[in-house]
C-alpha cells in the first residue's frame, strides 16, 4: 500500500470469544488512467489480500473504499461478531464511522 491517509484500531471478537486485532487502512487514492482511479485498502486481521477499489475519480474511489470497510465490518457484526475500543474494551458503534445514508 502506499501512504496510509486514514487508519484505526480495534479489537474483534468473534462468536467463539476468541479476540483480534483488526485494523482499518486506508490509502492515497491514485489515477489508473484518465477514466479510472483506485483506492488502497487493508483490514488486516479481518480480510486479508484486499483488492484495491476502482472509481470514476479519486472521490468515489475513496469513498467506495470507505463502503466496503463499513459493509465488511457490518457483515463481521452480524455473523455475531463484536468491536472494542482497544484502549477502553467498550463496544464501538459502526454508525459513528460511517452513518447510514437516510434519503
Amino acid at each position: 500500500m502506499n501512504t496510509i491517509i486514514a487508519s484505526t484500531e480495534m479489537i474483534g471478537v468473534l462468536p467463539t470469544g476468541e479476540e483480534r486485532r483488526i485494523a482499518i487502512e486506508i490509502g492515497t487514492p491514485y489515477a489508473v488512467s484518465a477514466e479510472e482511479w483506485r483506492c488502497p485498502i487493508a483490514l488486516p486481521g479481518l480480510h486479508d489480500n484486499l483488492s484495491d477499489i476502482a472509481g470514476a475519480d479519486s472521490l468515489q474511489s475513496l469513498t467506495l473504499a470507505l463502503r466496503l470497510a463499513h459493509t465488511l465490518l457490518g457483515h463481521f457484526e452480524a455473523d455475531g461478531g463484536q468491536f472494542l475500543y482497544s484502549d477502553t474494551r467498550e463496544a464501538v458503534p459502526l454508525e459513528a464511522y460511517l452513518p447510514s445514508h437516510k434519503a
